[in-house]
């Protein structure tokens, strides 16, 4: 293959290194465990800092979630204040009764029960839906396309670019490359 993408200028694309041996996922149990973990940024880092950087740009190297630097936590920390209109550290617990908070449950509250009637249907007299497929994860389609402007195709706007099954492919897409394979090492 490398000879061939070499005469086709293609080889600039593609790693021709050997596979290393990835290492296994380390599941955390408890609250204290997770909590000396998230709090050790000396010894563990985020793990899809790269992956987000291939997907947004360089310009995504700074923001919040996108690594442990300075920089990331100064970004985290104007999210929060934005989101949950506080003035404390990111380990700060919302005490719910913030208006982001608020109008959040109240979303999914709203889109669940639409959902759960539009989905379900009755077989032999007994009523059926896909919670996960139908409801759950359409459900968060639905938040982030509000949330993020993404012209979802619906009944109240059939002009949207996406149907609520495609944006979820799309979402899972993303989602999957920013995890595929990652754990935390130290």
């Amino acid at each position: 293959m490398s000879t061939i993408l070499k005469g086709l200028n293609k080889d600039h694309l593609y790693q021709f290194d050997r596979p290393t041996e990835k290492k296994h996922p380390v599941v955390l149990f408890s609250a204290a465990a997770v909590k000396q973990v998230t709090e050790d940024q000396a010894t563990y880092h985020v793990t899809w800092g790269p992956a987000m950087e291939f997907l947004m740009g360089h310009q995504v190297r700074n923001f919040m979630l996108a690594g442990d630097g300075p920089k990331n936590a100064e970004s985290r920390m104007m999210m929060e204040k934005a989101m949950y209109f506080t003035n404390g550290a990111s380990t700060t617990q919302p005490k719910g009764n913030e208006k982001w908070l608020q109008a959040v449950r109240e979303f999914y509250e709203r889109k669940t029960t639409e959902l759960l009637k539009e989905k379900s249907y009755t077989l032999a007299g007994v009523n059926y839906v896909d919670l996960v497929r139908d409801v759950s994860n359409i459900a968060h389609v639905h938040f982030g396309s509000e949330l993020f402007s993404l012209p979802l195709k619906t009944k109240e706007f059939p002009r949207g670019i996406f149907t609520e099954q495609q944006m979820y492919l799309i979402m899972a897409a993303v989602s999957d490359e920013l995890t595929q394979g990652h754990a935390i090492t130290t």
